[in-house]
């Protein structure tokens, strides 16, 4: 399951609909997205954040399946 948290980012759920800590971020350009990578592995909020590049068809299997 999803639910759309903003116009681009779009948090994961399980069938249950608990959230699975997991979001799709949708940025605006690829400069944006690597400025983004730069808080890989660090602390935000109280948890650490792990990101990963996708493609559009990744982006799209994802979405598929939740």
């Amino acid at each position: 399951r999803q639910f759309e948290v903003k116009k681009n980012i779009v948090q994961l759920h399980d069938r249950d609909g608990n959230g699975t800590g997991e979001a799709v971020v949708t940025f605006p350009s690829e400069q944006l997205a690597a400025q983004a990578l730069k808080i890989h592995g660090r602390p935000f909020l109280g948890s650490q954040v792990l990101l990963t590049l996708i493609n559009l068809k990744q982006k799209e299997d994802i979405l598929a399946k939740a």
